[in-house]
């Protein structure tokens, strides 16, 4: 059962079609835009396509306890559709954290500590055809080799994270 589904999936990549360019990326390399979910409630997020499949963003938000900034670098692999109003494609990314947080089990510290990490994962973006836009919903891990939250900056703190957001493009 495992190698049919795998044929097929190989099946199915090698019989799609190229999809149409649009704007994002291509005439227009930066973003700007707004996310909810890390590095905090809201929190800006930029993008500079480097390639026509990759480009590097950034987000910076905040929650209250913690002030974080991700970079990563994300590459399109798989387009998924052409039909409707853009190019579904499937990505991936990797890229770093690093936030200043306070200890959640101390409401008197007034302290704030680093925690520096790695995070990866997979994402799924709409690049609209006929607006220099994009939305976006990201999934992945993360671990945190520097986490003083634990008082060890020996342990590897993992952790899960989701994102949804949008940008436009200039």
């Amino acid at each position: 059962m495992t190698l049919s589904l795998l044929t097929s999936l190989l099946t199915m990549l090698s019989l799609t079609t190229p999809c149409q360019a649009t704007e994002v990326g291509l005439s227009r390399p930066a973003g700007i835009g707004l996310a909810t979910g890390y590095p905090g409630a809201i929190s800006v997020t930029g993008a500079y396509w480097v390639s026509d499949k990759g480009r590097i963003a950034g987000y910076l938000g905040s929650v209250g306890f913690m002030h974080g900034l991700r970079a990563l670098y994300a590459h399109n692999f798989y387009p998924i559709t052409d039909e409707g109003p853009g190019v579904l494609w499937l990505y991936w990314f990797a890229g770093i954290d690093v936030s200043m947080t306070r200890r959640a089990n101390q409401t008197l510290d007034d302290n704030w500590y680093p925690r520096i990490g790695v995070a990866g994962g997979a994402g799924i973006e709409l690049q609209f055809h006929k607006a220099p836009a994009e939305v976006f919903f990201e999934i992945g891990p993360a671990l945190y080799p520097v986490n003083s939250c634990t008082y060890l900056y020996t342990s590897c703190f993992p952790s899960a994270w989701s994102q949804l957001g949008a940008r436009w493009y200039f």
